[in-house]
């Protein structure tokens, strides 16, 4: 019961970051030179698959360009410094600057925004990692000061429970790839989405830390147990067959009595329909790339389908190099998934981009 009663304080917690999220005005296609926003005298550098609240005063450089697709209303823009204007669900307002703004006016973007409660409980969590600056999250990958888990009594925590409590950036901070770190020494699963369209047939789950033998289960939310392994030597599980329109919770315990673990939910077929045509929508009418590649990432990771969104983010990346945004994007999939040594690469590539400030 005790469990059960975390996990339902969690997902309501899940369930008003995406209440919030919903205020969130416009997304950052692409970012090219010097582009800020300020909202309460607060400064800071946009960066691609950035989600901008309204009412920001953003300002686009001589020579720079900022391209956003407006959640709500599908509306696109193209801006041109330089450029001073005022963020609002209806688009720039209030511009000033000899710079400009070509608006094209396109349907669908809004499906960006999950329709289905299930979705938008699952994508909660990770919109609010896409808060995070790169720095931050490299500090998070860093796990500094990891506290011991708890015990059984207590009950399972989530992996994100167990990363530091203050993983604000603070001035003249940094982060050392090779530097030695105490990391977690429970079991961190791997590949384990917030949200699956289906299960493959070989979907693998797999983890590096913790002391062998562990003992492995999976239980659907209405009790049934789909899985039990009282001792295995194996870091890694095959996922069996399994319902559409649950949610699962996958727990891995060590010989130390540390425990892994994930709760994740599987699509129904009619949330898999209205997903494939939410996103034809979302596409329709788009021939760049790389804008596709953007919308699609933001689209999947909204809905906590990060094993969807990842190959998307490592083409995007590819295509453009340079982009912090997009390296930030792709590090912080890869982190929500455990895999730790990918996420730190790609973390302190957009880190030493932002510092540069260097675009695509």
């Amino acid at each position: 019961m005790e469990f059960v009663r975390r996990l339902f304080i969690g997902l309501c917690l899940v369930t008003i970051c995406w209440a919030a999220a919903d205020q969130k005005t416009a997304l950052v296609v692409e970012v090219k030179g010097s582009v800020t926003a300020t909202l309460n005298g607060q400064t800071t550098s946009l960066r691609t698959l950035q989600v901008v609240d309204g009412a920001n005063k953003v300002t686009v450089a001589a020579k720079s360009r900022l391209r956003l697709v407006y959640l709500q209303t599908g509306r696109k823009e193209t801006i041109t410094g330089p450029i001073a204007f005022t963020l609002s669900p209806d688009g720039a307002r209030e511009p000033s600057g000899a710079g400009k703004i070509e608006v094209v006016k396109a349907q669908g973007a809004n499906t960006l925004v999950p329709r289905d409660e299930n979705l938008r409980r699952m994508g909660g969590a990770v919109h609010a990692q896409a808060e995070k600056s790169p720095l931050e999250l490299l500090e998070q990958v860093a796990m500094v000061a990891v506290p011991p888990p708890p015990p059984p009594s207590q009950g399972i925590k989530p992996r994100s429970s167990a990363l530091p409590a203050n993983s604000s950036p603070t001035a003249g901070s940094s982060v050392s790839a090779g530097a030695s770190q105490v990391r977690s020494s429970r079991p961190i699963l791997c590949n384990v989405s917030p949200a699956f369209r289906w299960v493959r047939s070989n979907q693998k789950v797999s983890w590096e830390q913790g002391r062998a033998p562990f003992a492995v289960s999976l239980t659907r939310d209405d009790g049934i147990i789909e899985l039990a392994l009282a001792s295995t030597s194996a870091r890694e599980i095959v996922l069996p067959e399994l319902a559409r329109g649950y949610t699962y919770t996958l727990e891995v315990k060590d010989d130390s009595g540390a425990v892994g673990s994930e709760v994740f939910y599987i699509l129904s077929s009619d949330e898999d329909r209205q997903l494939r045509e939410d996103r034809r929508i979302l596409l329709s009418g788009t021939s760049d790339r790389l804008e596709s590649l953007v919308a699609e990432i933001a689209f999947f990771e909204a809905r906590g389908l990060l094993l969807d969104a990842l190959p998307l983010a490592e083409e995007a990346s590819r295509r453009a190099p340079k982009d912090a945004g997009l390296q930030a994007a792709l590090g912080r999939i890869q982190l929500q998934l455990g895999l730790e040594k990918a996420a730190e690469n790609a973390l302190e590539k957009a880190v030493e981009l932002d510092a540069g400030r260097t675009s695509r």
